[in-house]
């Protein structure tokens, strides 16, 4: 699981540690080609994974074999749980908390970029968000791997109403994330702007005052 996630998340090219952030903005033009291949690689990897009985293909059988039939049925059943309704697999939530994710991991590199280029933050407080930030992707993580989870057919043992709340939850969760990111980035950028403003009005000040 982790090696597939891997790929998933962090194959994308402006992830790469080796890779400038020069770099990364020359071929952002193509960022929604590199998005649509990994959301590809998700459908891949859910639509190889192991898969049970279907209940369909049990057919009337089930109901002319009497008691046999009830055991079969239920036998039946219990396997079904562990084939994913492809229209689950293509929920528009799923793709959303996907396209979630790297937002805020588009959004979170290039503000700590910023925050670590700017000169208006002290060491403590780059060290600071850059926790905040590792600790947020790592949030991000774990949910879009509890989603692949949700998404492979052999992870849970579940009916399609309890995949769907499990959905439901991962994308509210990341809906969260994506606030919460927003409002902690605005908040980093306002006390930039608002040092930068406070030393323009200083030398000012000090212009006026004839002291150099």
């Amino acid at each position: 699981m982790k090696w597939i996630i891997s790929i998933l998340l962090f194959g994308l090219p402006y992830l790469s540690q080796a890779q400038t952030w020069a770099e990364w903005t020359r071929q952002k033009k193509t960022q929604r080609k590199y998005l649509a291949q990994q959301i590809a690689a998700l459908q891949v990897y859910v639509d190889y994974a192991k898969k049970g009985y279907r209940i369909a293909d049990a057919g009337l059988s089930l109901i002319q074999s009497g008691k046999k039939g009830d055991f079969d049925l239920h036998h039946t059943y219990f396997n079904s749980l562990a084939e994913v309704n492809p229209a689950i697999k293509n929920c528009q939530k799923v793709a959303s908390i996907i396209i979630g994710h790297f937002q805020i991991v588009k959004q979170t590199k290039e503000a700590l970029y910023s925050v670590q280029q700017n000169g208006q933050y002290t060491s403590a407080e780059i060290a600071s968000c850059k926790n905040t930030i590792n600790n947020l992707l790592a949030d991000c993580l774990t949910a879009v791997e509890h989603l692949v989870s949700l998404l492979a057919d052999t992870e849970f043992q579940m009916t399609d109403d309890e995949r769907m709340k499990g959905i439901d939850s991962l994308y509210t969760d990341m809906q969260d994330k994506k606030t919460f990111t927003a409002s902690f980035l605005r908040a980093m950028e306002l006390l930039s702007i608002g040092r930068m403003v406070e030393a323009m009005e200083t030398k000012r000040s000090r212009i006026l005052n004839g002291v150099k």
